[in-house]
């Protein structure tokens, strides 16, 4: 254990770089959560397909299509928010995020 933290403390300096390096990488840029649209989970790209259907919101993963499901626009006034909760990051906490459904990480 001990040489572990020699050496990392050895490469100190080049760990602060890398890492500065990191955060200064542009990121991927905001999301529409339209159709057509982008996505990349586990390293692999899946296009977007929205579909609106009285159920409950949910993602799901098929054959390089990511289906998000959400309810119709209604009289909430909130136009393309719930496409936005369905795909958010679940809550500190621990919980999961309600409706997110994508599966397992592809082996290989």
């Amino acid at each position: 254990m001990e040489t572990i933290r020699v050496f990392a403390i050895a490469k100190i300096g080049w760990i602060r770089k890398q890492q500065a390096k990191l955060r200064e990488q542009d990121r991927e840029t905001s999301r529409d959560y339209v159709d057509r649209e982008s996505h990349f989970v586990w390293g692999r790209r899946y296009l977007l397909k929205v579909v609106e259907a009285n159920a409950a919101p949910r993602v799901q993963l098929e054959h390089g299509t990511m289906l998000l499901r959400v309810r119709p626009a209604g009289g909430h006034g909130d136009e393309g928010g719930d496409r936005l909760r369905v795909v958010s990051p679940a809550p500190t906490g621990g919980g999961r995020a309600p409706g997110r459904d994508l599966g397992t990480p592809p082996e290989g």
